[in-house]
């Protein structure tokens, strides 16, 4: 299949070829260079909802998300997905539901995931497989985690935000640290909606400022953390279908390079999504620089270094076919159509993970829907 390419700010379009494999819904994922569904999660497994995906190596990778029966975990061992048994606290029944979405590793042996149960209350919980033996942390009933960075062990992040109301609907940051017995309060200057961690002492994450909090809204920054403080990196908002975009991804691809993706805020009071439009930019230690626009795009997520560069992108485009991934590399913004399981059924992207030291992803998504008229929980895999 060949993208189709898309505007780029000041340059002309040129034609590029990217192959896609269109792998089975089977166990085992295609090892054919490009995109393809590499698991589907059916009736048998109760269509679970996969949310999120870590990767630490070739043979290390995990999805996190939930059932009606509670909390999914399945690994990766280098060659077939297979379900982790979760600690029983997280099977539920009527009463209650779990939801999980966020998840990290630092190593083969060591894996982090934060599902919340609701109940009567909702509470917060940080779940560490360790060497294959789980050990259970109760953080909070007054925040919810949206991100954690994963570095050791005894080195590990959660970031989220409180459940107080501010004027522009986001809460007050919530940070913990790790530090291998037990976790203490951290500060930081805006919440973070999402963190892009290179190591221990060079993070980046983005989200609304702690001082403007009280705006309707609030300025987004980047904000990086250098081993021992974090500070703020303004970033232009630029103009998307007449309005100034925000970020909406950040993703660090090199100590030198921060990528953004930005677009309309949806409106908040309403409910309206936001008008379509998106743009990249990149950050190169000293400036940024707009390279590309998509004039089509109402949603994304899931921005990821590409392992040469450049970056990929899950992109909403609001038409009836499936969603589509965007990649930026050597100049050029090629659209491609996400992989599906099988004819006249689409795929949705949750998020996505880049192996460590390759040029492969793993995303977790909903593929379908089955005979039965339900979406199923899905793995995708890109061999570079």
């Amino acid at each position: 299949m060949t993208p189709r390419l898309l505007l780029r700010a000041g340059a002309p379009l040129a034609v590029a070829a990217l192959a896609l494999g269109a792998g089975p819904a089977a166990a085992q994922a295609a090892a054919t260079p490009g995109w393809s569904v590499a698991q589907v999660y059916g009736a048998s497994s109760g269509y679970p909802d996969l949310q999120g995906v870590a990767a630490s190596g070739p043979d290390a990778a995990w999805v996190s998300g939930n059932t009606v029966a509670g909390l999914v975990i399945d690994h990766w061992n280098g060659t077939s997905w297979n379900g982790l048994t979760p600690p029983a606290a997280f099977e539920t029944n009527g009463s209650a539901s779990v939801n999980d979405m966020v998840i990290g590793a630092s190593s083969r042996n060591d894996m982090w995931t934060f599902p919340y149960v609701s109940a009567t209350a909702v509470v917060q919980y940080a779940l560490e497989r360790h060497d294959g033996t789980w050990k259970t942390f109760k953080l909070t009933k007054s925040a919810g985690v949206n991100a954690t960075a994963v570095f050791s062990p005894s080195n590990v992040w959660a970031f989220g935000m409180t459940d107080v109301p501010t004027a522009s609907g986001y809460g007050s940051p919530y940070v913990r640290r790790y530090n291998g017995k037990t976790w203490k309060s951290a500060s930081m200057p805006g919440d973070a909606l999402s963190v892009s961690p290179l190591s221990a002492s060079d993070m980046w994450a983005w989200g609304p400022t702690t001082k403007t909090l009280g705006q309707s809204l609030p300025d987004f920054a980047a904000m990086h953390w250098n081993g021992a403080s974090w500070s703020t990196l303004a970033v232009p908002r630029y103009v998307v279908s007449g309005g100034r975009a925000i970020v909406q991804q950040l993703v660090a691809t090199g100590p030198d390079s921060l990528w953004v993706a930005e677009g309309l805020q949806a409106n908040r009071g309403t409910g309206q999504p936001p008008a379509a439009g998106l743009v990249l930019a990149h950050w190169n230690g000293h400036k940024w620089r707009l390279v590309a626009r998509n004039r089509s795009v109402t949603g994304q997520g899931g921005l990821v270094g590409d392992g040469t560069g450049g970056v990929w992108l899950q992109a909403v485009t609001g038409t009836s076919g499936p969603d589509e991934f965007l990649h930026y590399s050597g100049g050029q913004l090629a659209a491609v159509a996400e992989p599906t399981a099988g004819p006249g059924e689409t795929t949705s992207v949750a998020s996505m993970a880049r192996v460590p030291g390759t040029t492969s992803l793993w995303a977790a998504a909903s593929v379908g829907p089955d005979a039965s008229g339900i979406g199923q929980g899905g793995i995708l895999r890109y061999v570079g």
